[in-house]
């Protein structure tokens, strides 16, 4: 099982990193294998891969646990919902980590008070800042 059911990043600038670590645990008195199902890993095509999971695979020992990392960076500006899946040897069901996470990007503008537009940098602007 995971120690935690859910990852929420929150916003994070677009092109930004920010990694969570969480354990993945193992309560028999056997060894498990588990592997992160890549599709999952990869989420919607409009994600453009902002997840990544390590390690992807691996064999947890008998009452163990092993650190699952997990890095978000998001490459646009939206919101983001995976639902990574885990497949457990043996296991009916597999596990499931819900990881959330907004990209974002700083918008700015120029206005000066007698113009209700914002001013372009290509064009030209004769500003008195008084003497």
């Amino acid at each position: 099982l995971f120690e935690v059911g859910k990852i929420n990043y929150g916003p994070l600038l677009v092109g930004g990193k920010n990694r969570e670590v969480v354990s993945l645990i193992n309560q028999e008195h056997i060894p498990f294998s588990f592997a992160f199902d890549r599709s999952s890993v990869k989420g919607s095509p409009e994600y453009g891969d902002s997840v990544a999971v390590s390690p992807m695979s691996g064999v947890i020992e008998p009452n163990g646990q092993i650190p699952i990392e997990v890095t978000f960076r998001p490459k646009f500006e939206r919101q983001y919902n995976y639902n990574l899946v885990c497949n457990v040897k043996r296991k009916a069901r597999p596990l499931v980590l819900n990881v959330k996470g907004v990209g974002y990007t700083i918008h700015h503008e120029v206005f000066m008070e007698s113009q209700k537009y914002p001013l372009l940098s290509k064009d030209i602007h004769n500003i008195s800042f008084g003497s």
